[in-house]
Order: C-alpha cells, then structure tokens, then sequence
C-alpha cells in the first residue's frame, strides 16, 4: 500500500486513440516497431541504433506533415515525431527534453528532413537531439 495520495497525470490523445509517454512518428518509430526484444535485452538502448543504422538504414524516407496546435503551426517533410509528455523514447533517447507527466502540457519535437540525410538521422539517433521543440497545452 503506498503512502502517497495518487496524483493526476496528462494524457495525449491523436486520432482518437489515447496514449501515456509518447506518440512518434516517421523513421523512429519503424525503427522501435522492428527492434528485436533480444537485441534490445543483449544492448540495451544501443538496440535502436544498431537496427536503424544498419538494419534498417536503407528504407530512410522524409514523410510530410501538417501539425497545428495552440500558437503552433508547423509543416514540411520531416525524419522524427514526437508528441508526449515524456523525456524520452525507445532506448531511453531524449526526445522532448522538458515534458513532464503532469504539467498539463504536450512537448512536440520535429526533426525536419535536411539534404544531409546521414547527418541528421545520426543526430535522431543520438542522446542530443536538436530538432525543431515547442511545448503546447
């Protein structure tokens, strides 16, 4: 029994389908969907950057979106995705350095699509992204 009064916590919700941490899109996301429960036991986070570096390197493709929010507008072709109010995503990567669980915010973290493809997946890839961020209710 806890001794701690439960507290509310927010929850992101797109196209009708509710979500708790992170909802991701484009490249990052194929590369958690495909990742090996194995791998991912044998190499922890690096798991990811081996099956998106090597594995799946090949099928890196820019998507395009259109994304509004409150004092938000964003659209353009893009590699990453990331709508949550978690830090983190597969792997334990940062991907919206200042969500919280219960601030009543959403963090979105867009990592455009550039003419240096390999540079920029390396930056999705790592600990440190800095793609396009913006905190929305």
């Amino acid at each position: 029994m806890l001794d701690e009064p439960a507290l509310p916590i927010d929850l992101g919700e797109v196209d009708g389908q509710i979500f708790l941490n992170m909802a991701t899109g484009g490249f990052g996301s194929s590369v958690t969907a495909n990742t090996l429960e194995e791998l991912k036991r044998v190499l922890g986070g690096a798991a990811y950057l081996l099956t998106g570096l090597v594995i799946r390197f090949a099928e890196v493709q820019s998507l395009f979106g259109r994304f509004t929010g409150a004092d938000f507008q964003w659209q353009g072709e893009f590699l990453a995705l990331g709508i949550g109010n978690s830090r983190h995503v597969g792997g334990g990567h940062v991907l919206c350095p200042q969500a919280r669980i219960n601030e009543g915010l959403l963090d979105v973290c867009i990592v455009p699509a550039a003419i240096d493809v390999v540079g920029t997946l390396g930056t999705l890839l790592s600990s440190g992204i800095n793609g396009f961020a913006t905190r929305n209710p």
